[in-house]
C-alpha cells in the first residue's frame, strides 16, 4: 500500500520510465474506486525475479544485470531523478538476465538537498548489494 494511493510513486515511476523505457517497469494507469479515490496503480507485468530472489536462487545476479542497474541508476541521477528505495526487491531480473526497476518512492518536487539525500540512498544501497 501507498500513502495517499500510490499517486507520487506512479508519477516518480513515470518520470524514471521516461528517462529508460528498457530497465524501468512501464507504468500503466492509476486505479481509482468509484468515489473517486486512488487506490493503486497499475504496471507492466514483469516475467523473470526480483534480484534477492534470484541471487537466493543462484548466489548472485548476473554481472549484466548489475551493470544494467548501475547504468541506469547514473542516468535517473544524470537527470535530476532518483529512486530512493533500491533494493533487491526492486529490481527484477528476466531470465535473460535483463532487469527492470520498480517502486520508487514518491518524493514529488524537493529541493536539492533533498534530492541529494535520495541519490545517496541510491548509491548507498546498491554498493550494499551488488
Amino acid at each position: 500500500e501507498y500513502p495517499g494511493g500510490g499517486e507520487a510513486e506512479f508519477k516518480a515511476l513515470s518520470s524514471l520510465y521516461s528517462v529508460d523505457s528498457v530497465h524501468v517497469a512501464k507504468p500503466i494507469k492509476l486505479n481509482v474506486d468509484p468515489e473517486g479515490k486512488i487506490v493503486g496503480f497499475d504496471m507492466e507485468r514483469l516475467n523473470g525475479k526480483t534480484a534477492r530472489e534470484y541471487a537466493q536462487a543462484h548466489g548472485s545476479i548476473p554481472a549484466q544485470s548489475a551493470e544494467q542497474v548501475k547504468e541506469t541508476v547514473r542516468r535517473f541521477h544524470e537527470s535530476g531523478l532518483a529512486h530512493g528505495d533500491l533494493n533487491p526487491n526492486n529490481v527484477f531480473v528476466s531470465p535473460s538476465g535483463d532487469i527492470k526497476i520498480i517502486d520508487p518512492v514518491g518524493y514529488g518536487d524537493i529541493p536539492w538537498e533533498e534530492f541529494q539525500k535520495y541519490a545517496d540512498l541510491d548509491m548507498q544501497t546498491l554498493s550494499s548489494w551488488l
